[in-house]
């Protein structure tokens, strides 16, 4: 039986054994059996004499004559050629004797390929839309793909099938060609050659993710698997647990602190930063106007109640000012006493429905998806951001595992003033305790917005950290990562804000109109949709984070406006009813998009 024209080299880099099923020794180009070989080399005026051995004493020959030779050893009457363990040779006479290389194999060299190939496994890829894909994986280190010739064109490693330059078999490079590792092999005229097209350039690489509460939601594995990057977990679990440890006002930054920490520690550099951030607010002035809030500087006023610093922080501020020496990227940091809540929650058994947490009229409904516990739940819940629409906050603990309860801190005009706050279980079993009441400490900072000393004493030029954030919380953002990590890529993206509409029952719809009065038949209203405060602050904030990223050079990537979710269908397996997260199908589905886009 002919031997197949494409080859197994093994990684000793020494031989190529063409792949055959037959029990007969086969040929490297695949032309027939040991007879066909014999007579294409009579056929070039030499004698077949038989098969050597090193015992085998040809004497001298009086004509051009070759012996095959299998067996490994000294061929002592042969000018002591050499033969090693499962070489295949020819042993040629034309005035002395020459060994050269026959290209075929051994009985017992196509045994141990046998045995080799068992050790692959084929190994069936789940199906994905309407095709399978199959992978072949090597238990060993890997195998090379040859020509007929012994010119090695494709490898086999654990990592998958991959093009590398064209090699002879000695190792050697030929032909010119450019591919690598990583390359794609494409076939032309029925040939598998490596291609000048890349690979995806993410490939293989280290990515990591800053951002508020979707920072390592369904997206992000969903991103690996398109781009075949990986992300760290260990990384992603650090930063959860120290972006906190630092004294800034901006939770990215205390992010971005914690990522180079850990890198330094492993002696590790990302590939791609990836950030997101829908809570920055609407944008007033230009970029332009704003320095970066960098807090090398912190000077610390301290107040009573928060009573106290709103009443006199105006008066108080060209006196702290004054009384400090001018430097730039300088903060004050005004601290109070303030209203803690500590809200907490058990369930004996946790099923699936809505939870609705209601804080002084204001509705916050979370999903509990079945399989959920109380931490998954309680987790999703404190992924809002509560001071986005109250007087409360959970700025100091959002995007951390909550176990049994949620903590809120008073960030408004009065901390005497009551509150309200109510809790709707739904089916989920899920019950409130009652609320624990203490005293905390708060804070507002105030930042040195210039870089001319000169303006110290400038009150206008100290400007409060709320509200119009973005623009110096980003440029401190993108400015610290860049310096820390040089040779990396960051890339800025948007997600999405979708204020949902979709009315639990008895409820008028958000942002529609009832077609005709007691039809209960709505038609969504876009205006009022866009005309909403927190989707126009959200659509401001994603403008300045655009704007941001193109101010360093930076590429920003518009998933909410490529990704197909909207309003008019994102309930259609995208989302849970009143969430402004996504299910896992909406999350991958942004995936998809950041994937296609990069």
């Amino acid at each position: 039986m002919a031997a197949k024209k494409v080859q197994l080299k093994d990684n000793s880099g020494n031989k190529a054994y063409p792949v055959t099923s037959s029990a007969c020794v086969g040929m490297s180009d695949g032309s027939g059996n040991l007879d066909d070989y014999i007579k294409k080399f009579e056929a070039r005026g030499y004698l077949f004499a038989g098969v050597a051995t090193p015992a085998t004493n040809p004497g001298t020959p009086d004509g051009n004559v070759f012996y095959l030779a299998t067996e490994a050893g000294t061929y002592a009457n042969f000018n002591g050629i050499e033969i090693a363990d499962g070489e295949a040779v020819i042993l040629e006479w034309r005035g002395s004797w020459a060994k050269k290389t026959s290209g075929f194999a051994t009985q017992k060299k196509l045994t141990e390929l046998e045995s080799e190939t068992e050790n692959l496994e084929r190994s069936k890829a789940p199906i994905n839309n309407n095709y399978s894909e199959s992978k072949l994986r090597d238990k060993s280190d890997g195998f090379y793909f040859t020509d007929s010739v012994g010119n090695v064109i494709v490898k086999i490693t654990q990592d998958g099938l991959q093009a590398i330059k064209l090699l002879d078999k000695d190792g050697n490079e030929i032909g010119g060609v450019k591919g690598e590792d990583g390359t794609v092999p494409v076939i032309i005229n029925n040939k598998l050659i490596p291609s000048s097209i890349k690979g995806h350039p993410l490939y293989g690489k280290l990515i990591v993710s800053l951002g508020d509460s979707h920072r390592t939601s369904a997206w992000y594995d969903k991103f690996c698997e398109l781009t075949g990057s990986h992300r760290n977990t260990e990384i992603d679990n650090y930063i959860g647990d120290h972006q906190y440890d630092y004294d800034v006002c901006a939770l990215m930054m205390g992010q971005a602190m914690a990522l180079a920490q850990y890198c330094n520690d492993h002696n590790i550099t990302p590939r791609l930063i990836l950030i997101e951030n829908c809570h920055f607010g609407k944008i007033t002035k230009d970029i332009d106007a704003y320095v970066p809030l960098r807090e090398d500087n912190i000077i610390e006023k301290v107040y009573a109640s928060s009573q106290d610093w709103k009443e006199n922080i105006n008066a108080d501020l060209p006196n702290i000012i004054s009384s400090n020496t001018p430097k730039l990227r300088s903060e004050i940091k005004a601290t109070f006493n303030t209203k803690l809540l500590k809200i907490p929650f058990s369930a004996d058994s946790v099923t699936a429905g809505i939870i609705k947490l209601t804080i002084d009229s204001r509705d916050f409904n979370i999903s509990v998806e079945e399989g959920d516990n109380l931490e998954d739940a309680l987790t999703k819940l404190n992924d809002w951001a509560f001071n986005d629409y109250t007087d409360w906050s959970n700025e100091s603990s959002k995007g951390q595992t909550r176990t049994d309860s949620i903590e809120l801190r008073y960030i408004g005009e009065n901390a005497d003033a009551p509150y309200d706050i109510s809790f709707d279980s739904g089916t989920t079993g899920i019950i409130m305790g009652s609320i624990e009441e203490s005293i905390t400490t708060g804070s507002q900072r105030y930042f040195f917005n210039s870089f001319d000393l000169k303006e110290w004493n400038t009150t206008s030029k100290w400007i409060a950290t709320n509200g119009t954030a973005c623009y110096p919380s980003m440029k401190a953002l993108i400015e610290y990562l860049k310096e820390k990590f040089p040779s990396t890529e960051i890339v800025v993206w948007a997600v999405q804000w979708l204020q949902c509409y979709k009315p639990t029952s008895g409820k008028k719809p958000n942002f529609a109109n009832e077609t005709y009065s007691g039809s209960g038949v709505y038609v969504l209203n876009i205006d009022e949709y866009y005309a909403n405060t927190s989707v126009a602050n959200y659509l401001s904030s994603k403008e300045a984070m655009k704007n941001t990223a193109e101010y360093y050079n930076c590429r920003f990537l518009d998933v909410d406006k490529a990704c197909g979710i909207n309003i008019f269908n994102m309930f259609e397996g995208y989302y849970n009813e009143n969430n402004l997260h996504p299910k896992v199908q909406g999350y991958e589905r942004w995936g998809e998009t950041l994937a296609r886009l990069y």
